[in-house]
């Protein structure tokens, strides 16, 4: 299954969502969290619903493994593997406000805020773009990106 989607991060600092995922042209659900707050990082993903949750544990893995070693400098810590698969995206805001983007799962970059990414991201930064509130940006993904739907999630 493919999370076909909308994920947004707006200039304040707030990370939204759809709910809806499909397979092929059918909607499968329309309410699946694509967004979480893991140890202080907001985390969203689009792509294959499995690397999605991969990507998740991942980086839950990471974040306790680097809170592991900096209470224990001394201590032989096994970073866990990364995600990779080439239909995959993700969005990461650090407890900094510092946004990154993740591609294939391996590869990161800071990027500049707002930003989307999934199907209904052109609706979505074009919305961005005006100065429209989060919301309002992923309503407008919602009604013009036919993988995008559901209820919107916010955090």
């Amino acid at each position: 299954m493919i999370i076909m989607t909308t994920i947004i991060v707006t200039k304040d600092n707030e990370m939204l969502s759809d709910s809806m995922m499909c397979s092929g042209d059918y909607i499968d659900s329309t309410n699946i969290e694509k967004i979480a707050n893991i140890n202080g990082y907001l985390v969203g993903a689009a792509g294959r619903y499995s690397s999605c949750l991969a990507f998740k544990e991942w980086f839950y893995s990471l974040t306790e493994t680097v809170q592991a070693a900096e209470k224990h400098p001394m201590a032989n810590i096994v970073t866990p593997e990364e995600v990779k698969d080439d239909n995959f995206t993700a969005l990461v805001l650090d407890p900094e406000g510092t946004l990154w983007l993740y591609e294939t799962g391996h590869s990161a970059f800071e990027i500049d805020k707002p930003y989307a990414i999934g199907t209904g991201s052109v609706y979505a930064l074009s919305a961005l773009d005006c100065d429209v509130d989060g919301e309002t940006a992923m309503k407008v993904a919602i009604k013009r990106d036919v993988y995008s739907g559901g209820d919107i999630q916010k955090i």
